[in-house]
């Protein structure tokens, strides 16, 4: 039975029933485009911040190894003399992604910064061109220099002069041996500064 040939009823039903199909689809569509829009707003605040959890970059974490070993040779001096390092809580504070934890985790002594930069060294290896018998050199010496530095009883907080010059000789021995890999690193990431002529005195 065509639509002219159906009675009033049977019209109204009919047009009620494609009306609520138009409408249901309508609905439908609206419903998961809000969806979408509400799941792609959470998923790019999920990314956005999957960007920055774990990415807080400590303010004394050296860019290379040969900026790791100038720094390390710095604070075995100001472990000798008592000298102070920087507020590195304060300098990260400047950082709108630091947490209370990353603050906490700062060092606030010059032992404290010192026994950081050694474990960051096999690390700062990876992130460089340097072969893999530099990174295994590198691995080894971390970990020697680090039992070096958890060997004196004293609290980290309390390590001075006695206890480097404790453990003096097996570092220096370290820190020689680490010397091979610093000049490859050099050799592959400086450029090499030429001498300029001595000027004539006038």
């Amino acid at each position: 039975m065509s639509l002219v040939e159906r009675s009033p009823i049977e019209h109204r039903t009919t047009l009620a029933n494609r009306g609520g199909r138009s409408a249901l689809g309508a609905w439908s569509y609206f419903l998961l485009l809000g969806i979408s829009f509400l799941l792609g707003c959470r998923g790019g605040t999920d990314t956005n911040s999957e960007m920055h959890v774990g990415h807080f970059l400590p303010p004394h974490r050296p860019t290379n190894l040969d900026v790791a070993i100038e720094r390390m040779d710095a604070l075995c001096q100001l472990i000798a003399t008592n000298g102070r390092i920087p507020d590195w809580r304060e300098i990260a504070r400047q950082d709108p992604h630091v947490s209370p934890t990353d603050l906490e985790s700062l060092p606030t002594t010059a032992w404290e910064e010192l026994r950081d930069i050694v474990g960051w060294l096999p690390d700062l290896v990876i992130d460089s061109d340097l072969p893999e018998g530099a990174w295994n050199t590198v691995s080894e010496q971390s970990k020697a220099m680090l039992d070096l530095l958890d060997s004196s009883p004293n609290p980290v907080a309390n390590r001075g002069a006695d206890d480097l010059a404790k453990i003096q000789e097996s570092w220096n021995r370290s820190l020689q041996v680490l010397q091979a890999p610093r000049e490859q690193w050099r050799k592959l990431h400086v450029v090499a500064v030429i001498d300029e002529p001595p000027q004539e005195e006038r």
